[in-house]
């Protein structure tokens, strides 16, 4: 089971973590993996390339199957909140279609 969390400041969307393996296939056939990784590294891409924010940072972790973006600065990367949130919903339409394999949960954020 891989489980997202979304955590919310308000209806801002200060990061998103994605952890665990589906188990929806063997390793390198996982295409729930697959499209979760997708999309996470999408954003990641977005934030970094096309926004070149510099208020964020990115912690992976593949032996556990774990990555996570994490907003720092909210005004250098105000324009990402259209990535995220679009991953928000990206990562809930494959919760839909593969609800035996992921979970994903909205959080409030507090510092």
């Amino acid at each position: 089971m891989t489980n997202v969390r979304i955590y919310r400041e308000g209806r801002k969307i200060k990061a998103i973590e994605v952890e665990g393996h589906s188990g929806y296939d063997e390793y390198g056939k996982d295409i729930v993996c697959s499209a979760l990784s997708t999309v996470v590294q999408m954003v990641e891409l977005g934030i970094r390339e096309v926004l070149k924010c510099s208020g964020y940072d990115v912690k992976q972790d593949k032996e556990r199957g774990f990555m996570g973006i994490y907003l720092l600065d909210s005004e250098d990367c105000e324009k990402a909140q259209i990535l995220l949130e679009t991953a928000a919903k990206s990562l809930k339409a494959i919760e839909n279609g593969y609800s035996d394999y992921v979970k994903v949960w909205e959080v409030a954020h507090n510092d």
